[in-house]
């Protein structure tokens, strides 16, 4: 291997910010990922901001709905509402690209 460079990854992904700059001040990046983009962010996402005026009416759609769920007949312990308010809260205050940045650091 050129330079004595030693990387232990199988897929782009798996690259530190580190690594990939190593690899292309070294001219090794494209000889080892034809298709690999020039920065960083394009691989893991650019990562997002909390919002200087977050969008708040998705989080108080939320609590009523899960006001009035709770106060009907309907209403079991067994429901999902945790997880939609967290996936709001994090969109209200991160927006909607929030989720899509973090799917791209999971997979």
């Amino acid at each position: 291997m050129k330079n004595n460079i030693k990387i232990n990854v199988r897929e782009l992904k798996d690259l530190t910010e580190k690594q990939l700059n190593k690899l292309k001040s070294i001219d090794l990046l494209k000889d080892l990922y034809p298709n690999a983009p020039e920065t960083y962010e394009e691989i893991r996402g650019k990562e997002p901001v909390m919002l200087d005026n977050p969008d708040i009416k998705s989080l108080k759609a939320n609590a009523e709905s899960y006001f009035n769920f709770v106060k009907s007949d309907d209403y079991h312990e067994d429901n999902d509402y945790a997880q939609y308010s967290f996936e709001a809260v994090l969109t209200a205050f991160y927006g909607k690209d929030f989720w899509e940045w973090h799917n791209k650091q999971l997979s």
